[in-house]
């Protein structure tokens, strides 16, 4: 009996750990989102049709303050940000799609580097 009552307890931990594991990453998702959104409103793009937006990647040639790289969060398998420091890059690595006639996204800011959300994580 006592078996069954500490198999139990350890069963619900571990269900609670990851359903706090699966909330965080969700959590951490929509804050991706939403520095996204906020970069693309303090560069003044306004939102735009996706198809609109294609005409607007890398167009946008407004730098990124440093401290917006250093708030930058992404979930721990993806990737961040890429750094080359005999050029002096850093930029934040922002996941990208497909536009609507299945061309590749871009970033809106030459100062983002992009990744193709669908593929190996580089």
């Amino acid at each position: 009996m006592k078996l069954l009552k500490r198999s139990l307890v350890v069963l619900g931990i571990i269900g609670l750990v990851v359903l706090g594991f699966l909330v965080s990453m969700a959590w951490l998702e929509s804050q991706n989102e939403k520095a996204v959104e906020e970069i693309s409103d303090m560069k003044n793009i306004s939102r735009v049709e996706k198809d609109d937006k294609k005409q607007l990647e890398g167009r946008n040639e407004t730098v990124v303050p440093e401290n917006v790289l250093d708030a930058y969060t992404v979930a721990a398998d993806k990737p961040r940000a890429l750094y080359v420091d005999k050029l002096g890059i850093a930029a934040r690595t922002l996941p990208m799609g497909k536009n609507s006639d299945g061309s590749m996204q871009a970033p809106l800011g030459i100062y983002d580097a992009g990744w193709y959300a669908k593929s190996a994580v580089p």
